[in-house]
């Protein structure tokens, strides 16, 4: 029996990354015995040209490291010294709930709900049961809760646009750069900071 037979069946998960850029580029997951061993992204045979498939960066290629880093925390940590201390004890799930659910509680009643705001930074903003959208719920089961107004990146730009271009959604779908004869990026640098849908153009 060579190596290549004794080697664990491998499953391909196709799947998106949901946060980082929030792009929701095309990923692959291979897995073997439950353990994610690489990720990769679509192939160039597997391109369509007439809906072109934003393909993984860098960041979305890096996601086993991120779900197997040393750092990342798998059960619950309670603060028990001064903040900035950086002295934590182990709590049990139950004793975490428990915790946040009475604190919760607590600061709703003295201040109401517009104390309670969910950040748009949680980094995970993009996946359908991702922690912000499970706690903006809970929070307007519960009365409701602070919203920030549109995204980190994005709240400048839509306010500012109007007064010098014009609305952030107006000009016209990426595509359309492959018949442009001038293309004037201002702050903007799209092989750098909008790599999925720029791959294919790149590509043509």
């Amino acid at each position: 029996m060579t190596a290549t037979e004794n080697r664990p069946a491998e499953k391909v998960v196709q799947t998106c990354s949901t946060f980082d850029c929030g792009g929701k580029c095309d990923i692959r997951a291979h897995v073997s015995e439950g353990i994610v061993t690489r990720i990769s992204t679509r192939p160039d045979n597997a391109l369509d040209a007439q809906m072109p498939v934003m393909r993984a960066c860098v960041r979305g290629r890096a996601y086993r490291k991120f779900v197997y880093h040393p750092d990342r925390l798998k059960y619950p940590m309670k603060r028990v010294g001064k903040r900035g201390e950086g002295k934590f004890e182990r709590i049990s799930w139950d004793e975490a709930t428990t915790l946040i659910a009475d604190n919760l509680k607590s600061i709703t009643e003295k201040y109401g709900p517009a104390s309670r705001y969910v950040h748009v930074g949680t980094a995970v903003s993009g996946g359908t049961f991702s922690g912000d959208k499970m706690a903006r719920r809970l929070l307007n089961l519960t009365g409701g809760y602070l919203e920030s107004y549109h995204s980190v990146r994005m709240g400048n730009t839509a306010a500012a646009t109007p007064y010098t271009y014009g609305i952030a959604a107006s000009g016209s779908s990426l595509d359309t750069l492959l018949e442009t004869k001038l293309v004037i990026l201002w702050g903007h640098h799209p092989t750098d900071t909008n790599i999925g849908p720029t791959n294919s153009i790149m590509q043509k």
